[in-house]
């Protein structure tokens, strides 16, 4: 994507310049904290602010006010599925104590699934799924590909749903998949 935008780079707005780089560095720096914690809080944090330079990004040629639209469209219902996240792992933190992955691990395995543990599943995993736009979570994709400069939709869609996916599986696997926690589907 860097490479591919490079032209983005050569012709900046005279009103932004270099804002463009200095976004997308933003960008892969929340990527890479969010793949590389092993803490759901710090986790959430990186791929928050993956969140917030992709409503940035999305428009950036503010010019046109549709780039806007789109962007604030982005922005509202990934912001829903943030706070969905952000009160699942509240309950994860009230019933154990802990924020790091295979803490929380450890002690879900001592407990019983029950509604509390499926709700905060289902929360912190509808918060990965908005920002992953998985069916039926997908409202903000068409808004945000459509005005989007076009390396910014490669980050979309090459990054930042395959990390929602990512976070889903790592959050599961390592989280919630204990002796007593959320059955197999």
């Amino acid at each position: 994507v860097v490479v591919y935008s490079w032209r983005y780079f050569d012709e900046p707005p005279e009103a932004h310049a270099g804002t463009f780089p200095a976004l997308l560095l933003l960008f892969e720096a929340g990527m890479v904290g969010f793949a590389l914690t092993g803490d759901l809080f710090d986790a959430f944090v990186f791929f928050e602010l993956m969140g917030a330079v992709a409503y940035a990004l999305t428009g950036y040629r503010i010019e046109d006010p549709r780039p806007v639209q789109g962007a604030l469209v982005f922005g509202v219902v990934n912001s829903l599925g943030a706070y969905c996240s952000l009160l699942g792992i509240g309950l994860v933190y009230a019933r154990t104590g802990e924020l790091g992955f295979a803490q929380i691990g450890v002690q879900l395995a001592r407990h019983r699934a029950d509604a509390l543990l499926s709700v905060a599943f289902v929360l912190i995993v509808t918060g990965l799924l908005v920002k992953a736009a998985v069916v039926p979570l997908h409202f903000w994709l068409p808004d945000a590909h459509s005005v989007a400069p076009t390396p910014v939709c490669m980050l979309l869609s090459g990054v930042m749903v395959e990390l929602g996916v990512y976070g889903t599986a790592r959050v599961y696997w390592v989280v919630f998949s204990g002796p007593h926690g959320i059955a197999h589907a």
